[in-house]
This record gives structure tokens, sequence and C-alpha cells, in this order.
């Protein structure tokens, strides 16, 4: 499935199944494990794991 695809691609492992892109669900960071909530239309638009981009330096 395409949502499944944009998460990982994001570096997010999903929890729940796809509900639709505003309902946010829950999903793991595969870098720092972090388990959060996440739209998919901010997984495909945005960074991904919050910890992780608050980590990350400013370009």
């Amino acid at each position: 499935m395409v949502a499944v695809a944009v998460m990982k691609e994001a570096g997010l492992e999903p929890l729940e199944p796809f509900c639709g892109s505003v309902i946010p669900r829950t999903a793991r960071c595969r870098e720092c494990g972090q388990i959060s909530r996440i739209q998919y239309a901010k997984a495909k638009f945005g960074t991904g794991c919050r910890v992780c981009a608050s980590r990350r330096p400013a370009t």
C-alpha cells in the first residue's frame, strides 16, 4: 500500500492500519525508537520523526 511505503520512506514503521490521510496513526521511528502519532500528509511532506528532526542541523 502507498501509505505504508510513504511512512517507511519517512523512517517510520506504522503500528496501526491506514484509516485516511488526515487521521493520525501510531508509528515507531526506525532511527530512535520513539513512538508517536503522525498524519499521512505530514509523513509525506514533513520531516518524519519529530525527535530526530529536532536533532538535525538546520540547513
